[in-house]
């Protein structure tokens, strides 16, 4: 179907959407990875926009207002008001947000980030443990399930980490392949893995892998 500009939202706000999160009141989050106002590694400054974007994350309405903005837009960095390149945002049973804050591009943080429900800076911790044999690409997705458990996907490490809400890692999994994005249905706690880039090589295939979050008994692929 087409759609009419009734049913869109957020032109002109976003540069590069990454993340998309629903949460309890049906708000719409996106993560706006990439800035357009500095160049990434490698490349040429752009152009200056007429509208700086990236490099943050937008709350709107079911409506498409927008509603809270994180990060300071298309401006790289690694302090309460700054992001590197925010890959996903969830929101806990509290309203607490965690913005995982590094892309598999230079520049990265390799951090979660928590604000309150006002958007009022809380804590930071890395998602990228020493012992890691990749350090990038640590906090690829994030998810949350119903005892508000934090899921990291760490696709360059082939592993999902669980933190708790103060950023206290309470398992590593290894057995979901190389995990690109993540969905919990908070109902059943059914964990849902999406594996974009294992060979067999690696002993996983490309696809999605379902198990328990709980638990963290794989079921199906």
């Amino acid at each position: 179907p087409h759609w009419h500009s009734e049913g869109m939202f957020g032109k002109g706000l976003i540069s590069y959407p990454h993340g998309l999160w629903i949460d309890a009141e049906n708000n719409v989050w996106v993560t706006d990875t990439q800035s357009n106002v500095m160049a990434t590694a490698g490349g040429a400054t752009p152009p200056k926009p007429a509208i700086p974007a990236g490099a943050q994350v937008l709350k709107f309405s079911p409506t498409g207002r927008l509603l809270l903005r994180l990060g300071t837009p298309g401006i790289y960095g690694n302090d309460e008001t700054h992001f590197s390149q925010p890959f996903d945002v969830v929101t806990d049973s509290k309203g607490n947000i965690y913005v995982a804050d590094a892309h598999d591009s230079p520049p990265v943080n390799n951090r979660i980030v928590k604000y309150d429900r006002t958007g009022k800076f809380i804590k930071a911790w890395n998602s990228c443990h020493p012992s890691y044999a990749r350090q990038i690409d640590c906090s690829h997705s994030i998810e949350i399930d119903s005892q508000d458990r934090i899921f990291v996907a760490n696709r360059a490490n082939n592993q999902i980490d669980i933190f708790d809400t103060e950023g206290k890692r309470l398992a590593v999994w290894p057995h979901f392949g190389k995990p690109t994005g993540l969905y919990i249905d908070r109902r059943t706690d059914t964990l849902y893995v999406a594996d974009s880039q294992s060979s067999l090589a690696s002993g996983f295939q490309k696809g999605t892998h379902i198990g328990s979050a709980k638990t963290g008994v794989v079921t199906a692929f």
